[in-house]
């Protein structure tokens, strides 16, 4: 091959190399250097595509040519741009196709080059674009290489490049890696761990290399037979491209997937590259996994596989009859729960292996009771604290080790606060902004979502934050965060206005989501990485698998329970680029109802995110731990929490207007103290939040509010029966009398409003309140005493105000 002269210049990433074959004058010439390019890379990635010979067309010989009817050397028309043929002995016919402004290549581009190279045992795109036609991903042995690809290349790749296309030794530039000493001893001890058991965990933080580690664990342990499991195509990827890039002992290996590796349905919000983006053939045919597993015996071969395919190789390997030396769960707690493919290499009556190995950051356990209620029913389900299951924890690197190695970044939680008042301000001097009956299904900006856009706002102006990423409950919740809606106040407006320094041209929003095709999806992950200032909202489809370095911030938007779920979220923001330091934030924004005092606050259902993530945290990360003992001591020994538990190391930042910080943090660590006090489970105080009452069974009684009685009346009932005076009507929509989120539910449990189809009307007693014939506190004394009501909840009549029933079942009793 001999390469042009702007590929012998020295590059330091392919968008450099890509801004300079743009601006070459033809498309020809364009066309020309990107096939010279793609020649070099397929050379430099020999072992990561198994590549035995490599042809420019103009080179391939006339046996290939013969074989695979690609036609003579003086055919100048044909769509293939040159062929490999794999250690296997597979043919692999590649065209090249590259496109000014990463414009995707049509189906009509590609219909030719599938064409020509139909007699080939695969054909493979190659394109500097993000995506190529979708019919390309309904054919496995269609195969593409694409702008994600390149845009991943690091500096050693473009320093090998150098070297090739200059004739000088393309291998003297490669550098392996060496393990950090962290990595030195989480190897050494799953070493001891394996010379006395079968089975062992690897727990490592989110970011701290555990690919590169389960690498040089496998050859350390000389294991030549290995399978290699995860959750989804993009990690399989991952994984297989750092192997096959630090592998000092060379492999073969197979890929086993699938396009029905993500979940169907849309609520898990599970997005993955297709089978074709992975860039190398796979397979799920149990012969040709046997057939891998027979023919390679004596060689080192690993198969790296998702779970989801599990039982291909479970059937294959009772056909080959063969063991695998080691197994490597990673994100390994996605195995646990009930049997399922995702389990199966738990077991040798499913894959037979001499030794285990579950890597993760976040160890999920099935509580003790849930998991004897479902084996009495005859279920099988698995837990991360089973040693006969996982075996015992062979290492350890945590979080809070992590970051004091600064191997991760440190972070703070962030309790962003706004209080109602300041939301509805900026509603009313906002006449475009729209609040409708929230029974219908407008797409109105309402001050539930209003104040979640105005927390982020200011904290991108408070703090040195440019990428953040949102977690919401559900796909439909994502997008409407970010959306720009014709009636509504955008994300984008809100932010530009609170920050002068942020404008249209350096501020980039969007959503991710699994309904978007790949390419779309790393087209959005690009802009997020190139703009200054980014937002991407999600729901669960960026919590696990994602490595982008340059997320400096996670907004949780929507409470969030699981702990899993809470520390992979975190985990995307604590990852370092480059050696750069820097410090995540994890932001919680709460709304605050007006005249309310810290202990009505702390106590909320909206406020539980917050000891949600201090206790997933806490798991995680050490010195958190000693902090919430060093509260609980103190605060069982004095009753109160001393300025030695409050000092500059409190991981926790209160950012709420017009409140006393000082009384509301005191207060806050009082709360932490009990309610994160065991490491094990979250444990409220005896005044508990909504979601800490429930317990299995359902509550004949139901609960008034959250409320002082006095704040009952100020903030949620005056001013709705106010609105019935104001507007001097005796019935009115929900739209018209719609305050909060509250005032309205509250008004009608104390018995002053009722429904009347769709609307709401006074009843005597609201009439009677409204003519102020009655005190507020003598009404409540009434109500409490005397007043017995219903409220349907899920389906089930729960009792309000239970004095006058349990009374009257009192009178029964002998």
């Amino acid at each position: 091959m001999i390469y042009s002269n702007l590929l012998k210049k020295h590059y330091s990433d392919w968008p450099s190399l890509e801004k300079a074959i743009e601006a070459l004058p033809t498309a020809k010439a364009r066309g020309n250097v990107f096939e010279e390019f793609t020649f070099a890379y397929f050379t430099i990635k020999k072992q990561m595509y198994q590549i035995a010979e490599i042809y420019p067309s103009a080179d391939v010989p006339d046996k290939y040519r013969k074989a695979f009817k690609l036609g003579n050397k003086q055919h100048q028309d044909s769509g293939v741009d040159g062929l490999i043929i794999t250690n296997e002995g597979k043919s692999i016919a590649y065209q090249c196709k590259f496109r000014s402004g990463r414009v995707k290549p049509t189906y009509e581009e590609l219909t030719k080059f599938w064409s020509d190279g139909r007699y080939c045992d695969y054909c493979c795109t190659v394109a500097n674009s993000f995506a190529v036609s979708n019919l390309s991903d309904k054919h496995e042995e269609n195969l593409q290489i694409l702008a994600k690809d390149f845009d991943s290349l690091d500096q050693e790749f473009f320093d090998q490049l150098y070297d090739l296309v200059n004739n000088e030794n393309a291998g003297k530039n490669k550098v392996f890696y060496e393990p950090y000493d962290y990595q030195k001893r989480i190897i050494k001890e799953v070493l001891v761990g394996f010379s006395v058991e079968n089975r062992g965990k690897v727990i490592a933080a989110c970011g701290t290399g555990k690919t590169l580690t389960s690498l040089w664990i496998v050859e350390a342990m000389k294991a030549e037979t290995v399978l290699f499991l995860a959750p989804s195509i993009s990690l399989v990827k991952q994984t297989l491209e750092a192997w096959a890039d630090q592998a000092k002992i060379p492999f073969t290996y197979l890929c086993v997937c699938s396009d029905n590796t993500v979940s169907s349905n849309i609520d898990d919000d599970e997005a993955d590259i297709s089978v074709s983006q992975l860039g190398v053939p796979v397979t799920t045919n149990i012969n040709e996994i046997a057939k891998f597993l027979d023919h390679t015996k004596g060689k080192v071969r690993y198969i790296f596989s998702t779970y989801q395919s599990a039982d291909k190789i479970s059937e294959a390997q009772k056909t080959a009859k063969d063991t695998f030396d080691l197994i490597i769960c990673d994100e390994a707690h996605r195995t646990a729960g009930m049997r399922s493919n995702f389990s199966l290499a738990l077991e040798d009556q499913f894959i037979c292996s001499k030794k285990r190995l579950f890597m993760t950051a976040t160890e999920r356990m099935v509580r003790p009771l849930l998991k004897r209620h479902l084996e009495e029913n005859g279920k099988v389900i698995f837990s991360m604290d089973d040693e006969n299951v996982y075996g015992p924890l062979f290492s350890q690197y945590n979080f809070g080790a992590a970051i004091k190695d600064k191997t991760i970044s440190d972070y703070k939680i962030v309790v962003a606060g706004v209080k109602e008042s300041e939301v509805y301000n900026y509603i009313a001097e906002n006449k475009h902004i729209s609040v409708g009956d929230l029974d219908n299904n407008e797409k109105t900006t309402t001050a539930e979502i209003l104040y979640s856009k105005i927390l982020l706002a200011k904290a991108m102006g408070e703090f040195p934050i440019k990428k953040t990423i949102s977690f919401h409950s559900s796909i439909r919740k994502a997008k409407d965060f970010v959306a720009e809606n014709g009636n509504d106040i955008s994300l984008s407006d809100v932010i530009r206005e609170f920050n002068e320094h942020i404008t249209e041209d350096n501020l980039f929003i969007d959503n991710i989501n699994c309904q978007l095709d790949s390419g779309s999806r790393a087209q959005i992950l690009n802009k997020f990485k190139n703009t200054e200032y980014s937002v991407i909202s999600n729901a669960k489809c960026l919590t696990e698998g994602v490595d982008v370095p340059i997320i400096d911030s996670v907004y949780f938007i929507d409470r969030k329970k699981s702990l899993v779920d809470i520390v992979q979220a975190c985990g995307r923001a604590l990852r370092t680029q480059n050696g750069v330091d820097k410090t995540a934030y994890f932001i919680i924004p709460i709304l605050i109802p007006e005249s309310s005092v810290a202990e009505e606050i702390l106590n909320s259902e909206e406020f539980e995110i917050v000891y949600n993530i201090i206790q997933a945290l806490r798991s995680q990360d050490n010195r958190l731990e000693d902090w919430i003992n060093r509260l609980n001591n103190e605060y069982v020994r004095t009753g109160r929490i001393g300025s030695d538990c409050t000092d500059d190391d409190v991981p926790i930042i209160i950012q709420i207007e017009g409140i006393d910080i000082k009384q509301f943090s005191d207060e806050l660590y009082v709360q932490i103290a009990t309610v994160n006090a065991n490491p094990d489970n979250i444990r409220r105080p005896t005044t508990f939040g909504a979601g800490e009452r429930k317990t299995g069974h359902a509550r004949i009684f139901k609960t008034i509010g959250d409320y002082a009685a006095e704040r009952f009346f100020s903030s949620l009932v005056d001013p709705t029966i106010k609105i019935y005076k104001d507007k001097n009507s005796k019935c009115l929509s929900i739209a018209d009398i719609k305050i909060d989120n509250n005032n309205i539910s509250h008004t009608y449990r104390l018995g002053l409003i009722e429904k009347s189809g769709k609307n709401y009307s006074l009843t005597p007693l609201g009439e009677y309140y409204l003519s102020g014939r009655i005190k507020p506190q003598d009404l409540f004394r009434k109500q409490m005493l005397r007043y017995s009501n219903s409220l349907e909840d899920n389906k089930i009549a729960r009792t309000l105000f239970p004095t006058e029933p349990v009374w009257k079942c009192s009178k029964t009793w002998k």
